[in-house]
């Protein structure tokens, strides 16, 4: 039995999720338990999985129901599904940065889809075994999974996972600096888009035009990257779900990054209180999403503004609550860089206080505050990878 495609419409329109939807798919899971079908029991639990894993950000839930899902599903031969809930088992460890976990489940997902010819299943394991080859830094052979699942997804008709497998694949170029081949994927994805609208690919359409026009370098096409990313941030329905939190806070990032190049260039000190504005931003962005790694980045990023703008108290309570929230989620490698950070500033305390009294360009305290690299490491992490 494979997943129907109501079934399979319902997942891709759960952006509408709402706590009445969460309702009635628990009632369903009560009466199908009622009636017994494991199968129907165990595609409940998946889509309630689902629910937790994209729209309620409840992880530890999210992979308690996948769990009973697989359980179920195995035990009722529902190699489909099986398959589905291998990939999403594989996501967990994969957010946790424990990337051989992930890889086992990737494959496990995979061996079973191709045993059964389920091409949804194939192009979903594929696009995690892409992920985890570009986090190893194989680039090329990440491209090549990405690029397999376009082609499958192409051979199913299925428009929403072209796009998504497409924009995977841009995604790759982009963190790689290889704008060319980014804007060849991007081009597709325009293409697709102009007859199959999608309110969720047009937000990461605009996300990505945004960032082509941002790689030129050029101030004409910077202010029109500039004007797409605002509005992206302004559109508020975007915060409905996990999937659109990534693109506003990856919008804010590139924006930050955009105004600080345009401070260097102008000197207009007007725009670190823009810079301010959308740190705030990220911030409650990243609480709402329970990003820790977002969080304690955004914290660090804040510090680094606040040297900028030579408020070394607050610049110290920063790295102390990025540290904090570091340590407390387990995210080792970002607790001990900040705390490699906060020893820095108490060594660099005489010579910050020095440019306090002379004065100091605003880009001598740019460099000194090295804000551009926590921008680009921020920009170039589309995962709360602790790496």
């Amino acid at each position: 039995m494979h997943f129907s495609s109501c079934c399979i419409k319902m997942l891709e329109k759960l952006n509408s999720v709402s706590t009445k939807t969460l309702e009635n798919m628990e009632l369903s899971l009560k009466l199908r338990t009622e009636v017994g079908d494991q199968q129907e029991i165990a595609l409940s639990y998946f889509l309630e999985a689902n629910v937790y894993f994209y729209y309620r950000i409840d992880w530890d839930h999210s992979r308690h129901c996948t769990q009973k899902a697989l359980e179920l599903a195995k035990q009722s031969n529902f190699k489909s599904l099986m398959s589905l809930c291998l990939t999403r088992l594989g996501d967990f460890p994969f957010f946790g940065s424990e990337l051989d976990g992930a890889y086992y489940y990737y494959n496990k997902a995979l061996e079973v889809a191709k045993e059964i010819g389920y091409k949804r299943g194939i192009t979903f394991s594929l696009g995690g075994l892409s992920y985890f080859y570009e986090q190893k830094g194989d680039i090329e052979r990440a491209l090549k999974f990405a690029e397999e699942s376009v082609n499958i997804s192409k051979n199913m008709g299925d428009q929403f996972g072209i796009i998504e497998h497409l924009d995977t694949c841009f995604w790759f170029s982009i963190d790689n600096d290889d704008y060319k081949r980014a804007e060849h994927y991007f081009s597709q994805m325009e293409q697709i888009h102009n007859f199959h609208y999608v309110k969720m690919d047009k937000v990461f359409l605009q996300l990505n035009k945004a960032l082509l026009l941002k790689s030129s370098g050029l101030a004409n096409k910077q202010a029109l990257a500039k004007e797409i990313l605002l509005k992206i941030i302004e559109e508020k329905s975007i915060f409905e779900a996990t999937i659109f939190f990534e693109a506003t806070y990856r919008a804010l990032v590139n924006l930050c990054d955009i105004l600080l190049k345009e401070i260097r260039r102008t000197h207009n000190l007007d725009l670190l209180n823009d810079i301010k504005y959308h740190i705030n931003q990220m911030l409650i962005i990243s609480k709402n999403a329970k990003s820790y790694w977002w969080l304690a980045e955004t914290y660090l990023l804040q510090a680094k503004l606040d040297l900028v703008t030579l408020d070394l108290k607050k610049a110290k309570n920063s790295l102390i609550q990025a540290h904090s929230i570091a340590k407390n989620h387990g995210l080792v490698q970002l607790s001990e860089k900040i705390l490699t950070e906060q020893m820095e500033l108490e060594d660099q305390l005489d010579k910050w206080e020095s440019l306090r009294r002379t004065k100091a360009t605003i880009t001598e305290l740019i460099d000194l505050a090295q804000i551009d690299d926590q921008l680009i490491r921020m920009i170039k992490r589309r995962y709360s990878l602790d790496k």
